[in-house]
């Protein structure tokens, strides 16, 4: 029984991996082809880090 619940659970968090995996290409695809600049490293930090906080401040509100 426990088998087939982490089955599930697994096949359900795979998807969810895969629909984000997706989503970023194509994020990543449409700033390419709309010749936009990519961040840079430190952009791409300073995105990360308003994101994680925001989220924190979600979930702990």
């Amino acid at each position: 029984m426990l088998t087939v619940l982490f089955a599930i659970t697994t096949i359900i968090c795979a998807l969810g991996w895969l629909k984000r995996y997706v989503s970023c290409g194509a994020i990543i695809y449409y700033i390419q082809k709309k010749q936009y600049m990519l961040p840079s490293d430190s952009e791409l930090k300073e995105c990360t880090d308003f994101v994680v906080k925001n989220m924190l401040k979600d979930i702990f509100k």
